[in-house]
């Protein structure tokens, strides 16, 4: 969704609450409503939509880049049992990197079956630089409007603040006026009265403080009765606020300044806003309507040939609007300035419904057996169509929003890096063609919130391969960046819940080598967005993918392995044993950017893929991968004891953010600290109120070295737990987004060894990736000379719809 769909979308809901409040202020007469509903038309210009309403109907012959693909509630399987594939198949490592449960990427620098496809052809470079070139112009001449209309207001600000370089304290039987006039209207203070020496209306200008600025002369002119009631009229305004809405209204007509319909609302809002003020003002007088009235003519004569405006900042009696309208409104006091219970609930409820919604386009589903449901490819004699296809993307890209920062922020560490500069030109041109061509799921809001971020991150990623001399890095290469990108990336994303860790510190704590699971994460971000998301390469892709998904099932039937569900059932078990809380499993991978269920179907592939190749690690594979990481282990090693304050909220699962909590739990961990200071027994301490239960149990042990852990503890732990010198020290107070922790160091071992003890079982897993890489490398081959498999012309993809 772009911008410009968004402030059309604003703009036309806005229009239709402004026709609302158009009909309850002049038809109705009720003031008090209409006030409400023309801030709410204004409110929604500049509200961002949280998804969108299909109210219009897209034209049947509508391009079919353009059109979101129809999700296939499901199809049967397209193989059958006795299918004879070239050789057994590692769809494993795919499912395992991507981090979904049913979907295979291409790693890096790979795509399956492509190599023998014709190159596809598109003129969507010149439609992407037309639309660039006049959205670019909007922006600009959006820009020099808003900076015109700061400009303006500012200089008439100016030239109106001169007058108050002259202006004095109102005299003390003004200001005892004010405050018996403020105590009339509820309030337990009146603001401040200024006398200015020039012909204004009496006005209240100012936010903070606020104040009401009381032109001199009039005084002579008005009797006392009739300055309580314009008093009482400048104290309305104040008990309403409207000083704080000249601010909102100065904000909006700088984004909207070119807008028609702002400049209107703004009108009406503030007639609205009068009559709501007079009605009040006659509500406080209690039958001296006749004197308000008689107060407004006098001020109109005296303003009679004024060269001083109201500024855009002051809420003022302006007199000589609709001034017939209020005098008879004044004199008949036949109208409400107040909102009532039911009032305040419908007009509650309006706006919650008005504020998140944008009007979109809904797409009529395709027909069974229309051309929009080709053959893509067959396997073996059958076929996969489109509707099988259709199915697999949407499962594919139900990635979490969260997983695709993370992408965006490694890609973007890595180009300032390389000083690689990506432009917001790049970013733009990215989304436009994401949004025309993209053909995914079926346009819900979530979807395309979710591509303004995937656009950023694939433009970053495109910007930052074409940067490589050769596309390519070696293995061990990729895996050390990734896992620098990785650690950066937790340092950006703590940052933003407050913890204030210098990067310096955050790149000095990382080692010489990549954790397994940082490592798989890394590659994770990068096949994500390695995949050209555009239509006519995406769908060459996902098709290839889907068909590498369909030859490993076959393989499998073929090998007759299967995985027992009681086996999954008991590894699911496992981990939610394994993760209690704070740090429970769905918590450990909504970090890594998946969920509880796509992780049991990776280790139920991986178990299959296992159990057809009897794969095993040779000795020379060994060798070569430890020597490659050598440095990594051979560092010291620490281990730490903590005590933790949770501050995860047990409702939702989520780190809490509100301010006065946080301070509440640190206020805690303080305590604690001071408690241990004073010669309190860590393991004790740790067992009494630690919130960590896997670790209080032990008093507060960890068990393993801080270096095992690699990327998966938090920046500031890390770097706190390296700080600490001497067996016994103690840490201050370590904040990160899940808590508060208080270290202390239990052990510190410094290598006297040259050469790392290989023997180490922790080491497997890691050796296990390496190889599974390379076996991922040999599956391509295979797939790519299959000869039972048969792609259809790409041509037959962009028929769907």
């Amino acid at each position: 969704m772009t911008l410009l769909e968004i402030v059309v979308g604003n703009v036309l809901v806005a229009s239709a609450v402004a026709a609302g409040a158009w009909w309850v202020q002049r038809r109705a007469r009720l003031p008090a409503i209409a006030h409400v509903l023309w801030v709410l038309v204004l409110v929604k210009l500049v509200t961002p939509p949280l998804f969108e309403v299909p109210l219009l109907n897209a034209a049947s012959n509508e391009a079919p880049g353009s059109r979101s693909l129809h999700v296939s509630s499901g199809s049967e399987s397209v193989l059958s049992d006795d299918a004879d594939p070239a050789e057994p198949i590692d769809e494993a490592r795919e499912t395992r990197t991507r981090g979904t449960a049913t979907s295979p990427v291409a790693p890096a620098g790979t795509n399956p079956v492509s190599t023998a496809l014709p190159p596809v052809g598109t003129d969507a470079g010149e439609a992407d630089a037309g639309a660039f070139a006049w959205t670019t112009w909007l922006l600009v001449v959006w820009a020099v409007g808003a900076a015109v209309f700061g400009l303006v207001g500012a200089f008439r600000m100016r030239r109106f603040s001169h007058l108050l370089t002259d202006a004095r304290r109102a005299p003390i039987t003004l200001e005892d006026r004010a405050l018996r006039c403020a105590r009339a209207l509820g309030l337990s203070r009146s603001p401040e009265v200024l006398m200015v020496p020039a012909a204004i209306s009496p006005m209240l200008f100012g936010a903070a403080p606020v104040r009401i600025l009381w032109p001199a002369d009039l005084t002579t002119r008005l009797s006392g009765a009739e300055t309580d009631t314009l008093l009482l009229h400048e104290l309305a305004h104040f008990a309403r606020r409207d000083h704080w809405l000249r601010w909102f209204e100065v904000l909006v007509g700088a984004l909207y300044w070119w807008c028609p319909l702002f400049w209107w609302s703004r009108r009406k809002m503030r007639e609205a806003e009068e009559d709501c003020v007079d009605a009040r003002v006659v509500a406080a007088l209690a039958g001296g309507a006749r004197t308000y009235a008689d107060a407004l003519l006098e001020t109109v004569d005296f303003l009679s040939g004024a060269a001083h405006a109201t500024p855009a900042l002051a809420s003022g009696v302006h007199p000589a609007r609709t001034l017939r309208r209020r005098l008879t409104m004044i004199l008949q006091e036949q109208v409400s300035g107040r909102l009532r219970g039911r009032g305040k609930a419908v007009l509650l409820a309006l706006a919650l419904a008005v504020l998140p919604v944008l009007p979109g386009r809904s797409f009529q589903e395709e027909k069974p057996g229309d051309p929009g449901d080709p053959i893509v490819a067959t396997v073996n004699g059958k076929g996969i169509r489109a509707a099988d296809l259709q199915d697999f993307l949407v499962r594919r890209n139900r990635s979490s929003l969260a997983q695709a920062m993370t992408n965006i922020v490694i890609a973007e560490l890595e180009l300032k890096r390389r000083g690689v500069k990506l432009t917001p030109k790049n970013v733009d041109d990215e989304l436009e063609s994401m949004l025309k061509k993209t053909g995914v799921t079926r346009g819900s809001g979530s979807v395309k919130t979710r591509y303004r971020f995937a656009a950023r991150g694939q433009a970053a990623w495109k910007a930052l391969f074409a940067d490589q001399h050769d596309g390519r890095e070696s293995s061990n290469d990729m895996l050390l960046q990734f896992f620098i990108r990785q650690i950066t990336n937790e340092y950006e994303v703590r940052k933003l819940g407050g913890d204030p860790a210098p990067r310096e510190g955050l790149l000095a704590s990382v080692h010489h080598g990549p954790s397994g699971e940082t490592a798989e994460i890394g590659m994770a971000a990068a096949r994500k967005y390695v995949i050209d998301m555009t239509r006519p390469r995406g769908l060459v892709d996902a098709r290839d993918q889907l068909v590498a998904a369909t030859i490993f099932d076959v393989a499998q039937r073929r090998a007759g392995v299967a995985v027992r569900q009681e086996e999954v059932d008991q590894w699911a078990k496992d981990q939610h044993a394994k993760h209690p809380p704070p740090f429970t499993w769905p918590q450990i991978c909504r970090i890594k950017g998946t969920t509880p269920e796509a992780e049991t179907e990776r280790w139920r592939r991986i178990q299959i893929w296992k159990r057809i190749t009897k794969a095993r690690v040779n000795d020379d594979e060994v060798e070569a991968f430890l020597n490659a990481h050598k440095d990594f282990f051979m560092g010291e090693t620490r281990k730490v004891s903590h005590v933790f304050v949770s501050a995860i909220d047990e409702a939702t699962g989520l780190p809490v953010t509100s301010a006065e909590k946080r301070d509440e739990l640190r206020r805690r961990a303080q305590n604690l600290l001071e408690k241990l200071k004073e010669g309190a027994d860590f393991a004790a301490i740790a067992r009494s109120y630690s919130d960590d239960q896997v670790t209080a149990k032990a008093g507060g042990r960890i068990g393993t070295s801080i270096k095992a852990w690699g990327g998966r503890l938090a920046v500031p732990f890390q770097m706190a737990a390296n700080a600490l010198k001497e067996v016994g020290d103690l840490s201050g107070i370590v904040e990160t987004r899940d808590g508060f922790h208080v270290l202390q160091l239990d052990e510190l071992n410094v290598p006297t060894r040259k050469e790392p003890d290989w023997s180490q079982p922790r080491y497997a897993e890691w050796i296990l990736d390496e190889y599974e890489t390379k076996e991922m490398e040999k599956f391509r081959r295979a797939l790519e000379l299959a000869a039972s498999v048969k792609l259809a012309p790409t041509s037959a993809l962009m028929k769907m719809r």
